[in-house]
């Protein structure tokens, strides 16, 4: 009788408790998962801004080399380590 009924209610708190955790777990997936999708669209938007200021710059510096009459070529060979 009492044993029973206690083993029934510890069981249905269980199962209770089980579906907490699971919807708990899946929120959290959710929410992990949604802040590494923002935060690699934030680097990727970076990472493009990034590569567009380096072919400014190379621009400028390949304009800046012709008008000292070096070929971009030749201040490539002049930059090289020896």
């Amino acid at each position: 009788g009492a044993l029973a009924l206690s083993s029934l209610r510890l069981n249905k708190l269980l199962l209770l408790l089980t579906g907490l955790a699971l919807l708990l777990v899946s929120m959290s997936y959710w929410a992990v998962n949604r802040v590494l999708k923002e935060e690699g669209e934030k680097t990727d938007f970076h990472f493009a801004r990034l590569m567009e200021s380096i072919h400014e710059h190379e621009s400028f510096l390949r304009t800046a080399a012709q008008s000292y009459g070096h070929g971009y070529d030749n201040l490539l060979m002049d930059s090289i380590p020896r």
